[in-house]
């Protein structure tokens, strides 16, 4: 099917969305030019109740998910929303199965600033309260447990760095891996990696991409007369699941993790990151 062609009205708008979003990346980095933090992660809602779950109503909500047993009950719901991210509860009994509730927090939009434990506190409350006010459901919980943390370091250079510099920096900061070069070729071009990555261990893995390209291919900027054109950003994120996660961090309890956790990690990373460097001098 065709696509609906759109009015100069639509356009003009969509333009000054397009500038607007090129404004505020370049305010991310006016005043430093790298930080690092949380981008996403998926939390595990312990001792969680949920109430006024009307799935008449959430059947005809494009958003929802639902899977109901042959009498009716429901087992599953999964909620996607481009504002926090997604939510999946469990109530199936059946089998000796445990009932869950499991949510993965985004940041939305541009995604080119992290945060940190505060923030990831704030987005869960944010999302909770979406769902209530959005879906009429009400989620209480003890408390939340990482199963899987995103911890990215994100770097804007003047110009797009070279396959070889992106490479040694991908290897430096994922303890010494290289990336695997495998199936990342571009389609543009065979000898152009625009996305660097390593799986360490099952447990484990990290990826280094371009997030000024990925904000044109997703029609968020400009591709050509950006503000950006002398702006290249460089995203490199570390993937750690629950058991890496406690090892590492001591926890996974998102009451318990802090910031000065966080950045000892980060910064043990960067000390690594130095002992490439020397090595190579």
């Amino acid at each position: 099917m065709a696509r609906r062609k759109l009015t100069p009205e639509e356009k003009q708008r969509r333009l000054e969305e397009k500038i607007n979003n090129e404004n505020s990346i370049l305010e991310v980095f006016s005043s430093m030019p790298c930080f690092a933090g949380i981008d996403k992660c998926k939390l595990s809602l312990q001792d969680f109740s949920v109430e006024r779950v009307e799935i008449k109503n959430l059947k005809q909500d494009r958003s929802c998910n639902l899977k109901t047993s042959i009498d009716g009950e429901l087992l599953s719901l999964d909620i996607k929303s481009e504002f926090f991210g997604k939510i999946t509860i469990s109530f199936d009994t059946s089998d000796f199965k445990t009932p869950y509730c499991y949510i993965e927090l985004i940041h939305g939009g541009l995604n080119f600033e992290t945060v940190g434990i505060a923030g990831i506190k704030n987005r869960l409350a944010n999302a909770i309260d979406f769902i209530k006010n959005n879906y009429g459901i009400i989620i209480t919980y003890s408390t939340a447990l990482f199963l899987e943390i995103e911890l990215a370091y994100t770097i804007a250079f003047d110009k797009t760095p070279n396959l070889q510099l992106r490479s040694f920096l991908h290897k430096c900061l994922s303890s010494g891996y290289p990336p695997n070069f495998g199936n990342e070729k571009s389609k543009k071009n065979n000898y152009d990696y625009p996305i660097l990555s390593c799986k360490i261990s099952n447990e484990e893995l990290t990826v280094t991409y371009d997030k000024i390209e990925k904000a044109k291919r997703k029609r968020q900027i400009r591709r050509e007369g950006s503000k950006l054109e002398n702006l290249n950003v460089q995203r490199f994120e570390l993937v750690l699941k629950k058991n890496k996660i406690k090892k590492i961090l001591g926890t996974n309890s998102l009451d318990l993790l802090n910031d000065a956790q966080l950045i000892e990690f980060l910064e043990s990373k960067l000390k690594f990151n130095n002992k490439c460097v020397h090595k190579v001098n």
